[in-house]
């Protein structure tokens, strides 16, 4: 019987020795299992300090590059300005050396137009009677008539009793005439040169 004990004692020794040898294995499994997930949350670590780095670097690339454009519209804005202030300025010297003349209109003006070289072309309108073939009677009208007050053209002895032939043809000259208006003291000049007036 004692044998028996002593066996039954030996298989049960024999089966704690299989579960502690199972046990071990388990747990050197277990081991590596969490070497390898430390090494994963290791290199996991270092990937995310290195992407920091990167995005640190690529925030302080963008923000000197924000800081140059703002630099240069600070000198462009600052240089229109001063563009304008300039020309602004200029334009004020320039009015005030070309003291403005007023042209004298003729009598009867009706329409004034402005000529490429800043003077004066004017439609006039003289009352007249006119006979009317349509209407076989007399007909209260005006002649009309342009003349360039700037460089003295005309239409000569040219009249006509509709106002926008003598329209366009007055305008047809504003847009061609260069002359420029005479200054003050210009009238005595013109007059030893010759000039029409």
């Amino acid at each position: 019987m004692l044998t028996i004990a002593r066996t039954t004692e030996l298989a049960k020794l024999r089966e704690q020795a299989a579960q502690a040898k199972d046990a071990a294995a388990r747990e050197s499994s277990a081991r590596r299992e969490l070497a390898k997930l430390g090494e994963q949350l290791r290199v996991a670590l270092v990937e995310k300090k290195q992407a920091e780095a990167e995005t640190a670097r690529a925030e302080a690339e963008a923000r000197a590059v924000l800081e140059r454009v703002q630099a240069d519209q600070v000198g462009v804005c600052a240089g229109l300005r001063c563009t304008i202030a300039e020309l602004r300025a200029e334009l004020q010297q320039l009015r005030s050396a070309q003291p403005t003349v007023r042209e004298e209109l003729p009598e009867h003006t009706v329409l004034r137009f402005r000529t490429v070289g800043g003077g004066t072309t004017v439609v006039t309108g003289k009352p007249s009677t006119y006979w009317s073939y349509c209407q076989d009677k007399n007909v209260h009208g005006h002649d009309y008539a342009w003349k360039c007050v700037t460089c003295g053209d005309d239409s000569s002895s040219y009249t006509s009793h509709d106002l926008a032939d003598m329209r366009r043809r007055s305008n047809e000259h504003a847009a061609s005439c260069r002359a420029i208006p005479a200054g003050p003291g210009d009238t005595a000049d013109a007059e030893k040169t010759g000039a029409r007036s």
